[in-house]
């Protein structure tokens, strides 16, 4: 924050960022959403509902997934399961559900 370290960005031609300093960012050329990125070895992938909200999330490096992370919603957009995964090297599982009145458990 003293400004001594700078990042630079890119755009493409809809002003949308292209890179972040290291992070290399590329985009669904319909929708402009993000569908992965990049940073030294480490890939993520994103995949979305017919709605455009997030239904997969995966970051992998050379050696396999590191983290993943799959969403279900309900006809109105609430998720309704969340199921996150990450390797063994970050030893890491959760899944929730949503209960009947609607709160995640």
């Amino acid at each position: 924050m003293n400004g001594a370290q700078t990042v630079g960005f890119a755009y493409d031609a809809g002003g949308l960022v292209t890179q972040a300093g290291a992070l290399a960012v590329s985009r669904a050329e319909a929708s402009g959403q993000v569908d992965s990125t990049q940073l030294g070895d480490v890939r993520s992938r994103q995949d979305y509902d017919g709605y455009g909200d997030l239904a997969n999330l995966r970051y992998a490096d050379a050696a396999g997934t590191l983290f993943q992370q799959s969403i279900v919603r309900d006809a109105l957009g609430r998720i309704t399961s969340l199921r996150e995964v990450a390797s063994a090297r970050i030893r890491c599982t959760a899944t929730a559900t949503t209960r009947p009145g609607g709160s995640m458990r």
